[in-house]
């Protein structure tokens, strides 16, 4: 399969194909109008497992490109929830 960027706006658009995947998913999460913390736990832990299938693929270089993209991201949703906090 070719590599599709995830800014170009060209090709598939991962983005939208990776959420319609998980739309039964997000809907769960939000049936009950709460979210709950053991949802994102359970997320989380998804995505780490993910990341672990993966992680080894990369050099050492990408490793710590990935890695700082990520810790980046992990506080941009921590100000968002501690913005709707206030």
């Amino acid at each position: 399969m070719p590599r599709d960027g995830w800014f170009d706006g060209k090709g598939l658009d991962i983005v939208n194909c990776t959420r319609e995947a998980l739309r039964e998913k997000w809907d769960l999460f939000l049936e009950d109008g709460a979210v709950l913390t053991d949802e994102m736990v359970k997320l989380r832990q998804e995505i780490y497992t993910e990341l672990k299938k993966i992680e080894n693929l990369l050099d050492d270089g990408m490793h710590l490109a990935l890695s700082r993209i990520l810790v980046k991201y992990e506080m941009l949703v921590e100000l968002h929830m501690l913005k709707g906090r206030r």
